[in-house]
């Protein structure tokens, strides 16, 4: 329907949004967005400084809390959008990123999986699964079987 909204009217989705009663879907998307973001940024925020702490209390030694590591980079990270260096942000993402490609590479080829270990990666829930789970069926009608089997 937004599809049609906008070709027909020229107009965008949000402007459709606009014209419904007091702009409430404008105030749900805004609701939504902003939560959506600082839920999805703290948790990043948490996985990251996670990581900084396994890596600094394993390898030398710092148990310096979680908290503390999120708020370093918390306030790093705001500093550096603040003061407007994006080309540093940039930098360092694609630094990362190599990293990352680089050890990953590093460790199929020093030792990389056995290929029995590759034996249930692509394997599907089969009747097996769901007469092992039959708990979880409890006392459902024939059709919601029917459907949880062809999951």
């Amino acid at each position: 329907m937004a599809f049609r909204f906008t070709h027909a009217t020229g107009r965008s989705i949000l402007d459709a949004y606009a014209t419904a009663w007091k702009g409430w879907p404008l105030w749900y998307v805004l609701i939504t967005t902003l939560l959506q973001c600082a839920i999805g940024q703290a948790g990043r925020l948490v996985a990251a400084a996670a990581v900084l702490y396994y890596f600094f209390s394993l390898y030398l030694g710092l148990n310096i809390p979680i908290p503390i590591y999120a708020l370093l980079l918390g306030g790093l990270s705001v500093g550096i959008i603040l003061n407007g260096r994006y080309r540093v942000l940039e930098l360092v993402a694609k630094i990362s990123a190599g990293l990352l490609v680089l050890c990953a590479a590093t460790v199929f080829l020093v030792k990389p999986a056995p290929l029995s270990s590759l034996a249930n990666f692509f394997s599907f829930a089969t009747r097996g699964f769901l007469a092992h789970h039959r708990s979880l069926l409890g006392s459902a009608a024939d059709g919601n079987r029917r459907f949880l089997a062809g999951l």
